[in-house]
């Protein structure tokens, strides 16, 4: 059985003890798989360093890579597939153009860890509309118009990344978003985490 853990600052933002501890416990001399595909169009890419750095600290043997269609099926020789945050947009289209929720799915049965940052946890969801819709007009990224807003479905729980950064204005929109489309948001601040056997 398979851990799916879901983030808000997965390996940036170290604070809190108990956090440290979970992802010590999940990267610890391991082989981990950075996918970078949430950076591609410029978000994110100035903690990539960071996360790294973090992740050597941790005594971890991590490849960063760009998943692509040739290329997915990689993650079988990882003990850990870290998607780190950015841009939904991305890694919506890489799932898109391969089998890789099956893939994932696969490797999360035989035991592999799958951890998403950010955008790499929004893109676990079964949808992803409802994040460009509550975020429409607060950054360019969010303002695009896709053919599907499909996620990967591995969790039927909708992550909203850094609550505690949130603005008033935002919180009130995730509010009024739930209750006229009767969806539930969960909100997840910098530090904590779900954790999901698969």
């Amino acid at each position: 059985m398979g851990r799916l853990i879901l983030t808000s600052s997965g390996l940036i933002d170290l604070n809190d003890r108990q956090y440290i501890k979970m992802l010590y416990k999940c990267v610890y001399g391991k082989k981990v798989l950075f996918v970078d595909n949430a950076t591609l169009t410029g978000s994110n890419t100035q903690n990539t360093p960071t996360i790294l750095q973090n992740f050597k600290n941790m005594n971890a043997n991590v490849t960063a890579v760009t998943l692509t269609s040739q290329n997915y099926t990689t993650i079988t020789d990882y003990d850990v597939v870290y998607f780190t945050g950015g841009d939904v947009t991305p890694l919506l289209e890489l799932a898109h153009s391969c089998k890789l929720k099956e893939a994932l799915l696969d490797y999360l049965k035989k035991g592999g860890v799958v951890i998403g940052e950010s955008a790499g946890s929004i893109f676990m969801a079964l949808d992803t509309k409802w994040c460009y819709d509550v975020k429409k007009g607060t950054k360019p990224k969010y303002d695009v118009q896709l053919d599907s807003y499909s996620g990967l479905g591995l969790t039927d729980l909708n992550i909203y990344p850094h609550w505690n950064k949130a603005t008033e204005e935002q919180k009130i929109k995730v509010e009024l978003y739930e209750i006229d489309n009767n969806i539930r948001i969960v909100r997840l601040e910098d530090g904590q985490w779900l954790e999901i056997e698969i």
